[in-house]
């Protein structure tokens, strides 16, 4: 990203996957994501998308953790294996470039009491595009404790609390 602000001439600072930074009291970590969905259409986007070109952020802030593992497909040896954190921004559209729905599903119950902060849907005008079109019912039936399952509005607050 820094790579192509500076090229439209606009200050930039890039950080790699695993590097940290703190923007005022919240601690921000990059973590792997796999959503080079470009590739799959060669010739079309001007270059090859490498993985560090992707990523999620696990955000420490005083009120605890909240993860946003990105748009990505499921990296069972990264998405199933961090910390617990207090929350999570949870994409869960049935789609080969994101989780998929069941890679969603087992990744929510990976963390069966980690609240699910549902998006990427119904955010984009698009009824058969399946990214975009998920049904938070889908999950009810398949996922561990699903009353964790929060379906907001655009701008509706949720309160970060730690869980243990």
């Amino acid at each position: 990203m820094a790579s192509l602000m500076e090229g439209e001439g606009l200050p930039a600072h890039g950080h790699d996957i695993g590097d940290t930074f703190t923007v005022g009291d919240v601690r921000v970590t990059l973590t792997p994501a796999d959503h080079a969905w470009q590739n799959e259409f060669p010739g079309k986007y001007g270059r090859t998308f490498a993985p560090e070109d992707c990523c999620g952020f696990w955000l420490e802030t005083p009120d605890g953790v909240l993860w946003a593992p990105g748009d990505s497909r499921l990296i069972r040896d990264h998405h199933l294996t961090m910390p617990t954190p207090d929350a999570m921004l949870f994409d869960f559209s049935d789609s080969s470039f994101h989780f998929t729905l069941a890679g969603a599903i087992e990744m929510a119950n990976a963390y069966p009491h980690v609240p699910l902060l549902l998006h990427h849907w119904g955010s984009v005008d698009a009824p058969a595009y399946s990214p975009f079109n998920g049904n938070p019912a889908d999950l009810m039936d398949t996922v561990v404790n699903p009353e964790r399952i929060q379906v907001l509005a655009p701008g509706q607050p949720f309160a970060l609390r730690r869980l243990s």
